[in-house]
């Protein structure tokens, strides 16, 4: 049964974690503004003309020349952008991966900067800003002029027989569309055109209105000229084909992920650099104490006199049952704890226990009698009493969260006095975490930025580092505060429950957020877009390299000496409370067997969970249970009697 604190805590923790999975796939994806902007123009204008030149080179080269009639609609804008494609298909080798060059920029006649470019990652475009950021264009008709170079395999096909260039003239971005769109095709040297194809509107769309002609030049060498019959209106396409003879651009070398050694042995050193910090960070400050020797007790341990003078507690006294479930647990307090605490308030007489399995199970809030001598409560005993409410309270039909409100409180009072004997060594783990995340976004960097030729001399590329940074150690932050307890199996499948709810959430809350094209491709490849073009090998070492955190990091978790020794001496107490033949411990003159001492250190085995093992130990005497013996047991006598079983009363506290 989950607990509302910790369910408001992992709801925290989504909310947290959002932000971080949002510049995450911002990264991936690109720009995450509204859907007109990611695929448009940020004010509103309308294109009139647009008329596109395309000049072929040899050398896996295209010059693009493009003048566009713009009107301007509302006064606000700027200028305008143009997406360029950039990436290969497939992808080339890093070493000729494509480039892009802008020769010329233009508003009106009077040039702008040519070098106001933005790398949209993981988009594979490039938007290039025609606009003067010191003024706002009028209203009305403006000239825009934008020459640029691409040197690569963008817009480039190779086949068995020929070669062809395929190239999306327009966009299809524009908010208001295009009204009228040409494009001429301008062949290389000793290199002629042929089969002129071109599509408008939807590549299956039947008979594209596309105007097919011819023109020559002065050299004698023939153009392909295309003119869309009609608008171009948004999310469609004025694509143009043109195929040249074989060869007539070289074939690019084709990158092979299992061929690049660099990658792969950046993805193993990481792996084996996360491997190696854990281990270091264990050894050096994460490990327990030596264990010791577990002497049985025949008593509940109590406090060293200096631990408990820094502590600020009594020293004289035994450890109350509760106290024992939360250091044997490593600082950590579970159900038969909370079954523990109303044990030992109904032994003190402050609460009345009743009912029996079949029929359920309820607990009643006692007021001390005036003048009665009362056994003193430890602080967490008076906490879940003052917070259990006036009445009988039946177990089997109590909401869930007053028994969790309960454990809360419990919990939390515990922790004010005994949480710093256990060191949850949160620098340890977001360290451990934080490190390889660190050199795994310079390798997924240097992987997939350079490999679509967005490198350190693009104006946002140190921007967009920080973001993948920045999610990056954010989820390892996250995911260091979630890491359970040491070695306890069942908290570490409680813990991979909170990590799917967490990643969940996060991506649900952040799929609100984002633009509908990157949800379609969040959905679709989510991997292929964090790690692309990479081997089954070289994802496993990759993604391997955040496992050893998520491995290591319980561990580094470590008990303080003071801890470690108390465990031991509960350990020794729960040897006594289970040990199978009373005899064997007459060495430690143990008090005598009777109903009384059954009944006064149930609550502790209740509190190791014990409670059949240390009954079996008065089998006979609880057999025989009568008026008179049941005098003897106590406060447990009466309650025995009536056919109450204090393991069906931890199962029905923990239910």
């Amino acid at each position: 049964m989950k607990s509302i604190p910790s369910a408001k805590f992992i709801v925290s923790l989504a909310i947290l974690f959002a932000p971080a999975f949002i510049l995450l796939v911002e990264h991936s994806y690109g720009s995450l503004r509204g859907e007109d902007a990611w695929l448009g123009q940020e004010h509103p204008v309308q294109v009139h003309a647009m008329d596109v030149v395309l000049q072929l080179h040899r050398e896996r080269r295209v010059t693009v020349t493009e003048r566009l009639q713009v009107e301007m609609l509302d006064g606000r804008s700027h200028g305008i952008y143009r997406l360029l494609p950039l990436a290969a298909q497939p992808p080339a080798r890093k070493a000729e991966a494509p480039l892009l060059r802008v020769l010329e920029a233009s508003i009106d006649g009077v040039p702008c900067r040519t070098d106001d470019l933005k790398a949209i990652f993981g988009t594979q475009n490039v938007a290039v800003f025609l606009r003067d950021r010191s003024r706002t264009l009028s209203p009305g008709m403006h000239a825009f002029t934008l020459v640029y170079e691409m040197t690569g395999t963008a817009g480039f096909g190779f086949g068995r027989d020929d070669d062809w260039i395929d190239w999306n003239v327009t966009g299809s971005g524009w908010g208001n569309g295009v009204l009228a769109s040409s494009c001429t095709v301008v062949p290389a040297e000793g290199a002629p055109l042929s089969r002129q194809v071109a599509f408008h509107g939807d590549r299956d769309s039947p008979a594209p209105p596309v105007e097919l002609g011819e023109a020559k030049l002065a050299d004698g060498r023939t153009c392909f000229v295309y003119r869309a019959r009609g608008p171009v209106n948004k999310y469609q396409h004025f694509t143009v084909h043109a195929s040249f003879p074989k060869g007539t651009v070289p074939e690019p070398a084709l990158y092979r992920p299992g061929e690049d050694a660099d990658f792969t042995w950046q993805c193993a050193g990481a792996c084996a650099f996360s491997l190696a910090l854990c281990l270091v960070l264990w050894l050096c400050w994460g490990r327990d104490p030596k264990p010791g020797p577990i002497v049985p007790l025949c008593a509940p341990p109590r406090l060293p006199k200096d631990l408990a003078g820094r502590l600020g507690l009594e020293a004289d006294r035994p450890l109350s049952p509760a106290q024992l479930h939360y250091l044997a647990g490593d600082c950590t307090l579970e159900s038969p704890g909370l079954a523990a605490v109303f044990l030992s308030l109904a032994a003190k007489g402050r609460c009345r226990l009743a009912g029996k399995s079949g029929e359920g199970y309820s607990v009643e809030r006692l007021e001390p009698e005036a003048g009665a001598a009362q056994e003193a409560l430890s602080r967490e005993e008076e906490a879940v009493l003052n917070a259990l409410p006036e009445g009988k309270v039946m177990l089997n039909e109590v909401d869930p969260r007053l028994l969790n409100s309960l454990k809360a409180e419990c919990r939390w009072t515990l922790g004010q006095d005994f949480g710093g004997l256990f060191r949850t060594a949160r620098l340890l783990r977001f360290a451990g975490f934080a490190v390889p995340l660190f050199l795994l976004a310079f390798i997924q960097l240097s992987h997939t930025q350079l490999l679509r030729c967005f490198g350190p001399a693009w104006p946002d590329y140190p921007w967009n580092a920080v973001k993948l940074i920045i999610a990056l150690l954010v989820s390892g932050t996250v995911l260091s505060l979630m890491l359970p307890r040491q070695n306890v199996v069942g908290r570490g499948w409680k813990w991979l429950g909170r990590i799917a709810l967490l990643l969940c959430g996060a991506f649900f809350m952040a799929l609100l957020f984002l633009p509908k094209p990157v949800v379609d491709d969040v959905l679709s490849s989510p991997l292929k877009c964090i790690l692309p073009d990479a081997t089954a090998l070289q994802a496993a070492l990759f993604f391997g390299t955040m496992l050893w955190p998520v491995l290591v990091g319980p561990l580094m978790q470590s008990k303080t000496r003071e801890l470690a020794r108390l465990q031991e001496q509960i350990a020794g107490f729960a040897l006594y409370l289970k040990a199978a033949e009373a005899p064997g411990l007459s060495a430690l003159n143990p008090p005598s067997e009777d109903l009384a001492l059954y009944a006064r250190l149930l609550p502790y085995a209740c509190a190791l969970e014990l409670e059949k093992a240390w009954a079996g130990r008065f089998e006979r005497q609880l057999a025989d249970l009568g008026n008179r013996a049941a005098g003897q047991a106590g406060w447990i006598g009466g309650l025995l009697g009536a056919g109450f079983s204090p393991s069906g009363f931890a199962r029905a506290v923990s239910s």
